[in-house]
């Protein structure tokens, strides 16, 4: 994942904050979150709506795996 332009509020990132698994960048502007990108491999970040239908279902949700430090995608685990 690329940075996202190099600004250090940016660079925070916080998972599962509405209990539905996404991981969520907020500057106090806007809000992006992580995404599997048309439900296939890339992961990006976009505008979040983590409560929406999509086609694939979770794909902006994941799950932490501390023992590893891993996030995996709930897209793969459908």
């Amino acid at each position: 994942m690329a940075e996202c332009g190099g600004e250090p509020e940016k660079q925070l990132w916080t998972y599962n904050a509405s209990g539905l698994g996404e991981i969520m960048n907020k500057d106090g502007l806007s809000a992006q979150c992580l995404n599997v990108a048309n439900c296939q491999a890339d992961v990006i970040y976009d505008g979040c709506s983590p409560k929406q239908p999509f086609g694939c279902g979770n794909n902006e949700a994941f799950y932490y795996v501390p023992a590893t430090n891993r996030i995996i995608s709930k897209v793969s685990c459908r």
